[in-house]
């Protein structure tokens, strides 16, 4: 089991944020990539617009708005 203090882990990013703040520490950053449209996933997998709503837990008419 891992042993964690998240207490002290909040503290070391609060001074790091601080440090950043600062002009002390540059901060790493990340890139995300546009997501593939809802149709294209579904029509991909085969689903109807009704199985593919029930697998995301939500409703047809919301599936039908995203595509």
């Amino acid at each position: 089991m891992n042993n964690r203090d998240i207490g002290l882990e909040i503290l070391e990013g609060l001074k790091e944020v601080k440090q950043h703040k600062n002009g002390k520490v540059k901060l790493k950053t990340s890139s995300l990539s546009e997501p593939s449209p809802a149709q294209d996933i579904r029509k991909k997998l085969h689903l109807s617009q009704s199985f593919f709503a029930s697998m995301m837990g939500v409703s047809v008419r919301t599936v039908q708005d995203w595509e």
